[in-house]
Formats: C-alpha cells, sequence, structure tokens
C-alpha cells in the first residue's frame, strides 16, 4: 500500500482571522474538489465516509494577512483522489476555507511511505486524533461514562483503551479501502506501534454541520515504530495516508512521518 503526499502551496488573498471552528469549512473547501461519484461511493459499506484521505489544517496556523503563504498537506492512500485535486486546483487556483481567500501558487506530489521490513521510524500527529468508545462498550474498555454522550477518550482514560480503538477503527476504514487479501490491521501480532508518547489532550467545538456542533476531545502523539511484516507496513501506510481515529474527513487524526532509518543491508 502506498501513500501519496500533496502539498498546496496557498497566498492568502486577503487579511483575515483564523476562524475558531474552521473544520467543517475545511472539510468542504477540500472535498469539494473530489468528484461526487467517489465520494458518493465512499458512504457505502459499513464503514461510511471512508475515502482513505486525510489532511492538515493551514500551516503555519494563525490569522493571516494579504500576500502571506500557507500550506497545506493532503494524504491519502488512493493516488486517484490526488489526481482529482491536482487537476481542480489547476483549473481553478481559488481556494477558499469560508471567509480565508488563497490562491494555490504551487503544488508538490510525493510518494511516502513508512519503509521495508526491519525500518525504523517515527509518525507524529500534524492534527488531533479523535477516539470515541459507544455508550454500550465503555465498560469493555475499562471506562466509566456518568452521561448518556459520546465518550470521547482523554489523558485520563487507560492508553490500551485507546489504542484497541485506533486498531478497531484502522480495520475498518482497511476493509473498505483495499480487497482485504492480507491481513488487517486487527489480524497483524504485536503492537501498531512500539512506543506512544502523548503530547496533549485538549477540547474543542467540532461544527459537523450548520445546525449542530458537538464539544471533543481531541490527543496529540508521537508513535514510534519498527516494520515487523509486510501486512505490518501497510498498516502503517494506511494509517499514514487515511489518518487514525475519526473524522479524518473534518481534518482530524492526520500523521506525518518525521523520521525514518532503513535496515543496514550487509552481504559477504
Amino acid at each position: 500500500m502506498n501513500v501519496t503526499k500533496l502539498i498546496l502551496y496557498l497566498e492568502a488573498d486577503s487579511d483575515c482571522q483564523y476562524p475558531d471552528m474552521y473544520h467543517r469549512k475545511l472539510h468542504g473547501a477540500v472535498l469539494n474538489r473530489i468528484p461526487d461519484p467517489i465520494i458518493e461511493e465512499s458512504k457505502k459499506g459499513d464503514t461510511p465516509s471512508t475515502l482513505g484521505i486525510s489532511f492538515t489544517e493551514l500551516m503555519p496556523w494563525g490569522d493571516v494577512s494579504a500576500g502571506e503563504t500557507r500550506q497545506l498537506v493532503v494524504n491519502t492512500v488512493d493516488p486517484e483522489i490526488v489526481g482529482h485535486i491536482a487537476q481542480s486546483v489547476s483549473s481553478d487556483p481559488s481556494f477558499n476555507i469560508g471567509e480565508m481567500q488563497f490562491t494555490v501558487q504551487g503544488i508538490d506530489q510525493s510518494t511516502v511511505d513508512v519503509g521495508q521490513v526491519g525500518t525504523q521510524g517515527t509518525l507524529e500527529s500534524d492534527t488531533g486524533v479523535l477516539v470515541s468508545v459507544p455508550n454500550d462498550r465503555v465498560s469493555e474498555f475499562g471506562l466509566e461514562n456518568p452521561g448518556s454522550d459520546v465518550y470521547y477518550w482523554s489523558e485520563d482514560d487507560p492508553e490500551q483503551a485507546f489504542v484497541d480503538r485506533v486498531r478497531e477503527n484502522l480495520t475498518g476504514k482497511w476493509e473498505a479501502l483495499t480487497d482485504q487479501s492480507r491481513d488487517s490491521p486487527e489480524d497483524i501480532r504485536g503492537p501498531l506501534f512500539d512506543r506512544k508518547t502523548l503530547q496533549k489532550t485538549y477540547s474543542i467545538p467540532l461544527r459537523v454541520t450548520v445546525d449542530h456542533t458537538q464539544r471533543i476531545v481531541l490527543s496529540k502523539w508521537e508513535f514510534d515504530y519498527e516494520v515487523r511484516s509486510q501486512a505490518h507496513r501497510d498498516a502503517l501506510n494506511l494509517a499514514l495516508g487515511a489518518g487514525i481515529g475519526e473524522r479524518n474527513n473534518f481534518g482530524l487524526g492526520t500523521l506525518s512521518l518525521t523520521s525514518k532509518q532503513e535496515p543496514v543491508l550487509t552481504g559477504m
């Protein structure tokens, strides 16, 4: 499984404040560049809205002055999606996130891979990871939900609950996006990540629709890994391309490959 990385280089058309709740507008700005039949196809099956895509917020974050530049990074396991986005911004370089108006000045496309078996590396959260636990399963993960709302994982909860839910979610993406000819993330022996370093958790309001806003809890991580098998490599690349956790189509759960050391091959 390959990961395609697309960087959009944006120039601000005017001064603008960074909106407090930008996720829904960002969701529209990116997905509007993808043909409707692909969007509709992703809504079918047991894991709806799985496009195999994840993307960052504008980098660097913050208010923008006219003429300043920002970057938006899109990762995907479907190179066709990247092709559609690249073609769309080439024909129409305007890129607006709500009232934030930009012009695409350039694009850069590359292939990213966690590496062959034996490779060691680090994946880091570019955007916060959303992990929820259904009300009827909270006790299964050693949690207590005092209310009727959806339970969101936070730093006071067992780390294993986060790990298990991330792996379940990744398996759902695997089933929706692949031909399932190899082991799924649930079938891989051993951990998905060898070391997990929690950087922070925080709460934000997420506007899912015009009429519905929910307060969610996000976490940012650094994950160290060593590729143990081809199936493990595929699972890590899926995490890198499609994102981890939920609401990846809203710019959540996006990862970047920050270091990679391939195994040293020695011969006679």
